[in-house]
């Protein structure tokens, strides 16, 4: 079964690089920034490696015309990512 989520899980990370609307790489200190986003629902997607370990997210957000932040936590971590039983 895991052969199986984890070919699904590949196959859906492709396809979310593909069409992402912008890519962002945090600085130093975790901290990134994206502009020219237009106003409404969005997900940000962000996938973090350590070791041999992979760290997933896919948060909705509603865009405003505004600076806004968003932690990315153990709690918000893989919480609405429905590759993963």
């Amino acid at each position: 079964m895991w052969e199986i989520v984890r070919k699904h899980e590949e196959e859906a990370e492709v396809l979310l690089d593909k069409y992402a609307t912008q890519r962002v790489q945090t600085d130093q200190t975790g901290h990134y920034a994206m502009v020219k986003i237009s106003a409404g629902k969005a997900n940000v997607y962000a996938r973090f490696r350590e070791g041999n370990s992979t760290f997933t997210w896919l948060v909705p957000i509603q865009v405003k015309a505004a600076v806004q932040t968003l932690d990315l936590t153990q709690e918000n971590q893989g919480g609405t990512w429905p590759f993963v039983p």
